[in-house]
């Protein structure tokens, strides 16, 4: 009996301790979407112009200065992932995530070609990047976004 009164006293105080917590499923307005996403960005710009100061020097400094931002990026993206939009935004919140994903992977593409000093690769995953950054934008944009809309500086290798 007793150890059925604190089974029940603990899984009350857990319940409440729940019900306290943040929800990060429940479903946000188009404000509150377009507020959190675009401070998530706020963030990761500012963490991109942390680590990239300067164009990369060399493959060594490149493949550093790469692996750094696709962290960032990748951390990015799941905080942005983590968002439940509206329903009458949920189409276009999903293709602006899936081209940041798609972007994601030419970072990654770009990281590995440094590291394997293969500076005609890394040249061609930057400029993928950048080719389709006006279309991220542009999705962006779609969703309200603002802060996610702005086009980050991307150095190039030197």
């Amino acid at each position: 009996m007793r150890t059925t009164l604190i089974s029940l006293l603990i899984c009350s105080a857990l319940a409440g301790l729940a019900a306290c917590g943040d929800d990060s499923s429940e479903q946000l307005s188009a404000e509150e979407l377009v507020s959190r996403a675009d401070e998530i960005c706020r963030g990761g710009i500012g963490r991109f112009d942390e680590i990239q100061p300067r164009p990369p020097s060399n493959a060594a400094e490149a493949e550093a200065q790469t692996a750094a931002l696709l962290e960032v990026a990748s951390d990015e993206l799941n905080d942005l992932r983590e968002l439940r939009p509206p329903d009458e935004l949920r189409e276009p919140y999903d293709a602006y995530l899936a081209s940041r994903g798609r972007a994601l992977d030419q970072l990654e593409r770009g990281r590995e070609a440094a590291a394997n000093r293969d500076t005609d690769a890394y040249a061609a995953a930057q400029t993928r990047v950048t080719a389709d950054q006006a279309s991220r934008i542009k999705l962006a944009r779609a969703v309200g976004l603002q802060d996610c809309s702005e086009a980050p500086d991307t150095p190039e290798a030197g």
